[in-house]
């Protein structure tokens, strides 16, 4: 039976981390493991495969936002509007997906996996539809905190949000302020008006 650590698994994770912010990195399991001052082979006690590693890390950053967004909105304490209350939670959405985007280069390779039974490029599990209906369902509070539960689709909401990020930040890096802007406005028929209730 293997030698379980307690901490193995935040400890893999933070090392993930920490590789994607240095770009000389070799993006490895066996660099990772390194690293992490553990065998190759105990990393598959923690994380079957190389899926659920990516799984656990995005679940992790993802989480990490949602309960910024949460503590922001607390301060906020529902005497703001609604449009600054989605200025608050977009903003730190977007500064998180734009961190992400300037990680290191092979975290896209990381997040590629080989369909062994095709060899080829399988669907990561954050564009798969179980990773789509975790980040829908985690967001669905910071949605109900910005508007009223009954005035908004929160699935759709987080979709428009999530999905448009990573084109807007490959197009626009430079443009935080007007990407921001594009997405209020791809949420206007998501979101209704205060006024309109």
């Amino acid at each position: 039976m293997p030698k379980i650590i307690e901490d193995i698994r935040d400890r893999l994770i933070d090392e993930l981390e920490r590789m994607f912010a240095d770009e000389r990195c070799d993006m490895s399991l066996r660099t990772l493991a390194r690293r992490a001052g553990i065998a190759v082979g105990t990393i598959y006690n923690y994380f079957p495969d190389k899926d659920e590693l990516v799984k656990a890390l995005f679940e992790r950053e993802w989480t990490r936002t949602i309960a910024e967004a949460m503590r922001v909105l607390d301060e906020l304490d529902g005497r703001a509007q609604r449009e600054a209350r989605l200025d608050a939670v977009l903003g730190i959405v977007y500064d998180k997906a734009a961190s992400i985007a300037r990680t290191h280069p092979g975290r896209r390779e990381l997040f590629r996996s080989l369909d062994r039974s095709r060899k080829e490029a399988a669907v990561p599990y954050p564009f798969r539809p179980e990773g789509w209906v975790w980040v829908a369902s985690a967001f669905a509070p910071v949605w109900a905190r910005v508007a009223p539960a009954e005035t908004f689709d929160a699935e759709r909401a987080t979709i428009v949000v999530v999905a448009s990020l990573p084109r807007l930040l490959m197009v626009y890096a430079d443009e935080r302020e007007a990407n921001i802007n594009f997405l209020k406005q791809a949420l206007h028929g998501v979101l209704k008006d205060e006024s309109e209730r």
